[in-house]
Order: structure tokens, then C-alpha cells, then sequence
């Protein structure tokens, strides 16, 4: 994993990632509105994926009241063409059934550490680069507890990664079998080339039977 943005780490110059707070005029603020900004265009490596997920902050000490964040939602957005390319609110994204968000967390007097509280992780989706320079995003809409993977972005990288790594090794290796069939191929018109002209030069120094004869007829006579 290159990097990771979110409201600790708020800046990659390296790859063109900002996080940001307060960016709409006091008259269009919608809530907490929070944002990160993708500059696309920065990165050019193949092979490159952006997860993007949503968390929640802990509010066990500060209960919101009900139906609060009923209306919280992600977008995912084209500014240079104002493209809304997804768009979901939180509460339409199906949780886990024995997820409880508001459990207590189990102490145990035993563990000088206290548990960390299990949190749902929803991913929105995932930007990647095609070879042809394509950035492509693929929306999910799932989500995932952090008592099940506790460590999802580095889990979904690795496996890209693999997936990656094993993408380019079955196009190697059909690359290498194309090149052998195309040898073998030339081989064989090779060989088959050069019997034909084996075969036309012996028959050029090869007199057949019936000139054969009519020589001998003529020193007879």
C-alpha cells in the first residue's frame, strides 16, 4: 500500500491526494461536509488501485438522536465535467446481520488494553488504471466489520497485487506459447522449403525413360 488519506493523514503531494474540511461558502454547507481530492493525472504507474472507503466516527459519548445521519451519504465526482459517477446514501447499504454498531465494547479486567470497538467499514468502490492509461472506477457498495478484517485496505491491496501479479504472468506465458507456435511454424515452412528444392534439383539432373530411349535409338542408327 503507497499511501492512505484520511483526517490524520490529509496530504500526498506524491500522488496527488488532499483531504478537506470546510470547503463549501457557510450558506451551502451541508453538515459536516468532508471531501478528498484526486488528482488523477499525478499518477501514471500500471498497476495502480485507489480504494475508496467511508468510516464512522465513534459517538458512543455523544449519542446522535434518531434518524440524524438517516440522510448521510458519499459521492463520487468528476469536477472537470461536474459527472456525478456514483452516489449512495449510508443507510441503504446492507450491514451484517449480527452487526450491532451500538454494542458496548467487552472489557476484559485481565487485558491491560482495552478491546477496540468493532466498526463497520463501507467501501464505496475502487478506482483503477488500465494499461492504456484508462483510469476505470468500480462501485461495490459493501461493507465489512473491523472484528472480521481488521486491516481491510492492506487485505484488498495484497490481493490486487496477486491478482495483478498473476495477470501478468498467465499473458507472459501466453505470449511465450504464441511465439513457439509461430517458430515451430516457421520451422516447418523452412524444412518444407528446403525438401522442395532438394526434390527440383534432383529431378533437374534426371533424365526420364523416354528421352533415354530415344538416345539410344539414334547411336543404333
Amino acid at each position: 500500500m503507497l499511501a492512505t488519506i484520511n483526517p490524520e493523514v490529509r496530504k500526498s503531494d506524491k500522488y496527488g491526494f488532499e483531504y478537506m474540511e470546510d470547503f463549501r461558502e457557510p450558506k451551502l454547507k451541508l453538515n459536516d461536509d468532508k471531501k478528498i481530492n484526486i488528482t488523477l493525472s499525478r499518477m501514471k504507474k500500471d498497476g495502480l488501485m485507489i480504494l475508496l472507503t467511508v468510516r464512522c466516527d465513534d459517538l458512543r459519548g455523544n449519542p446522535p438522536k434518531d434518524g440524524e445521519f438517516d440522510r448521510a451519504w458519499f459521492r463520487i465526482i468528476n469536477e472537470e465535467t461536474n459527472q456525478t459517477v456514483d452516489y449512495k446514501k449510508i443507510k441503504e447499504i446492507e450491514k451484517p446481520d449480527e452487526f450491532d454498531e451500538d454494542a458496548p465494547v467487552e472489557e476484559d479486567p485481565d487485558e491491560e488494553e482495552p478491546k477496540p470497538r468493532t466498526e463497520v467499514i463501507y467501501v464505496a468502490g475502487r478506482l483503477f488504471l488500465q494499461p492504456n492509461g484508462r483510469w476505470v472506477y468500480e462501485s461495490y457498495n459493501h461493507c465489512f466489520t473491523t472484528d472480521k478484517h481488521p486491516d481491510l485496505a492492506s487485505s484488498l491491496s495484497e490481493i490486487y497485487k496477486r491478482s495483478e501479479e498473476e495477470y501478468a504472468s498467465q499473458n507472459e506465458a501466453i505470449k511465450n506459447a504464441k511465439d513457439k507456435l509461430l517458430a515451430n511454424e516457421e520451422e516447418r515452412k523452412q524444412a518444407a522449403k528446403t525438401a522442395a528444392q532438394k526434390k527440383k534439383g534432383k529431378g533437374a539432373g534426371k533424365k526420364d525413360s523416354k528421352e533415354e530411349a530415344e538416345e539410344k535409338l539414334e547411336e543404333v542408327a
